[in-house]
């Protein structure tokens, strides 16, 4: 159960750099980017601060998957950049959820993703195989956060199956918590740090 109030891609934000943990009022802040322009919720922020609670000195990736991914760099307790994607959004837009086809497309546009738009036209034949290649993209575009870098995925199943799945198959290496877990440590290390304030 939520006990924060969190704000949307439209509310309240904090420009990366900048430490995840600290006081505040009103709603959790989203974060924004100016390059490259991204923008992560107030909820993302609390799942973010979840796994940093329990890792104070960590360096490494940590990515919150759902229907904006974000991708953020995190070093000592602070989102140094980040990148957000709609990879998920678009796949259920598709209704691309699907095993079936999803290597092969990963592998399509992992190496290739020039040739996304020709391999989302498999979506109506192919469902998994259009999914394989929005995500195949995604980890190309995304190659800097995750090539040898520790990464911790958060999410629910199965799309955060199908992230580890694919992260896997490219060595990375990675850790998986539970997308209930990362909110309730995040809001008790936020709720415990708003303290401070009065």
């Amino acid at each position: 159960m939520s006990i924060l109030q969190t704000a949307r891609l439209s509310g309240p934000v904090r420009k990366v750099p900048c430490k995840v943990i600290v006081p505040f009022t009103g709603d959790v802040p989203g974060l924004i980017q100016d390059s490259p322009a991204s923008r992560a919720t107030g909820a993302q922020v609390v799942q973010i601060a979840g796994v940093i609670a329990g890792r104070p000195n960590w360096d490494g990736v940590i990515c919150v998957v759902g229907s904006r991914t974000v991708w953020a760099h995190v070093s000592v307790g602070e989102v140094v950049s980040f990148a957000s994607f709609v990879s998920v959004e678009v796949a259920e837009g598709l209704r691309a959820m699907a095993e079936e086809g999803f290597e092969d497309g990963l592998q399509a546009t992992l190496s290739r993703p020039e040739r996304l738009a020709g391999e989302l036209a498999e979506a109506d034949v192919t469902p998994g195989r259009a999914w394989g290649a929005l995500l195949g993209a995604e980890l190309a575009a995304a190659r800097p956060y995750w090539l040898g870098q520790e990464v911790i995925l958060v999410g629910d199943w199965p799309v955060q199956g199908f992230y580890a799945q694919a992260l896997q198959s490219q060595g990375a290496m990675l850790q998986q918590v539970e997308r209930d877990v990362a909110f309730d440590q995040g809001q008790a290390a936020l709720i415990a740090e708003k303290g401070t304030l009065s």
